[in-house]
């Protein structure tokens, strides 16, 4: 058991010092952004640097919409794939919902099957379990950084670090929506 600890450490730290070089690059990417195409390059790596870090096989950042209505949408994905999950890139949570799992949170918590199941209105067999990293934008606006998890429990560190990743996240959707719209 202590090999194990010992072995799942070095893996964590290894996979954290991975995690900063891109997520770093992440940050840059998006004030040279010329389109909405382009500024979702640093949203989408901080994406697959959270599937890989955390050893998840799906990841996504949801991002609830200006306006009305107002929903939580993929804005980016990483392990998706579209002919087992051609819904993601359709599926929506309208914008109250949103709000009342993620307005006023700030730690990841975890959304249990049952939960998502009510939601999506599927059995419970179908549906994953989620770690949620919950994002409070400009202007009221909520969005989440996702994992599946499966049976996994994550460990302090492990969750210090998706927040870590939420907040280089954040910082990608306020740096390329401030770039997007010539605000600068």
């Amino acid at each position: 058991q202590h090999r194990r600890l010992i072995g799942e450490r070095d893996r964590d730290e290894v996979a954290g010092d991975r995690a900063l070089p891109v997520t770093a690059a992440a940050g840059r990417a998006t004030p040279v952004a010329a389109d909405d195409d382009e500024a979702c390059v640093g949203e989408q790596l901080i994406v697959e640097v959270t599937a890989r870090v955390l050893g998840t096989p799906r990841a996504a950042l949801w991002i609830q919409e200006e306006g009305t209505p107002g929903d939580l949408v993929a804005r980016a994905s990483y392990g998706y794939d579209e002919d087992a999950d051609p819904a993601l890139v359709s599926r929506r949570f309208p914008g109250p919902l949103a709000h009342d799992w993620l307005y006023g949170r700030t730690e990841p918590f975890v959304l249990e099957p049952e939960a998502v199941a009510r939601i999506e209105g599927v059995p419970d067999e179908r549906v994953a379990r989620f770690v949620i990293a919950p994002l409070r934008l400009e202007g009221s606006r909520v969005a989440a950084l996702t994992a599946t998890i499966g049976d996994r429990q994550l460990d302090d560190r492990q969750q210090r670090l998706l927040a870590g990743l939420a907040h280089q996240a954040k910082l990608a959707i306020d740096r390329s929506q401030f770039w997007v719209s010539g605000r600068f």
